[in-house]
Formats: structure tokens, sequence, C-alpha cells
């Protein structure tokens, strides 16, 4: 074999290897595209069960016996740590600067975090659930994350929420 043929040889092969990883490549891509489709409908459908059950927690929890039956369950605490992250999380992303709109309280995101608070202050309006709230390190930690966001939501930013 002659050195010319010896480099056409090394040649073709180095070409094929190529072919093959950027077959390879647009393969992967393919799977990420497709993954991110399905992350943003899981998404999607995560936010809309989330403002589902938000909402309809939100009017269960307008009843004063149904609190009592709710503050009883083994996920209370969890559920006041999740609503505080939640809740801090949403005003950090929305209030970092960027102008306010009224759309913004319009999102099924929104609608969530309304529904949640909702739930909140429902608790706080009946006396077992101010007391459970007061009681609680998560009750207390949620409490002070309101009055903290609160104070920073100055009009016109979140009218929904500062009610």
């Amino acid at each position: 074999m002659s050195e010319c043929e010896h480099w056409r040889s090394r040649f073709d092969t180095m070409k094929e290897q190529y072919e093959q990883e950027k077959e390879e490549k647009y393969q992967l891509k393919c799977e990420v595209q497709k993954l991110n489709v399905q992350l943003a409908d899981q998404s999607e459908y995560s936010i809309n069960m989330g403002t589902a059950i938000g909402t309809l927690l939100w009017r269960v929890s307008q009843s004063e016996q149904t609190i009592h039956s709710v503050l009883q369950g083994s996920k209370t605490e969890e559920f006041l740590q999740l609503v505080q992250g939640t809740l801090e999380s949403y005003v950090q992303t929305y209030s970092n600067g960027t102008p306010y709109h009224p759309s913004q309280e319009e999102s099924n995101e929104s609608n969530f975090v309304l529904a949640i608070c909702g739930v909140i202050t429902n608790i706080a309006a009946a006396p077992y659930g101010r007391h459970f709230l007061m009681g609680s390190t998560s009750g207390c930690q949620l409490v002070d994350s309101y009055v903290e966001v609160l104070m920073q939501l100055l009009p016109p930013t979140f009218p929904k929420l500062r009610k």
C-alpha cells in the first residue's frame, strides 16, 4: 500500500466517523427538542393542576369546619413551607425591577399563588387557624413572609395579592 493510499484510507475512515458523529449529534438534538416539548407540556399540566387544586382548596377552606380538618392532616407543616417558598419565589421573580403589567396577575401561575394565599387567609380568619399558625414554626415563618412581602409590594403592583 502506497503512502497516498494509506492517507486516502485514513481520510475515508475519518470522514465516515465524522458523518456518524454528525448523525448522532442530530439525533441527540432531536431528542433534546422532544424532551423540551415534553417538559413544557408537563409543566403546563402541573400549573393547571396546581391552579385547579389550589382554587378548590381555597373554596373549601372558606368553611371553619373544614379548616379544622385540614389543619389536622399530616402534611400541614409541609404545605405551609411550600406556600412560603412559593410566595417568596413568585414575588422575587416578578418584582425584580421589570415594569408591572396587570396581565401578570391573570396567568395560571398567578392564580395558583392567589389561591394558596387565599387558603392561608381563610385559615388565619378562623380562631383555630390563627392559633395553629401562631403555634407552629412554619406558620410563624409564613406570617413573617406575608408581612415582608406586603411591605415590598407597593401600589400599583400586584393589587390582587395585596388584598
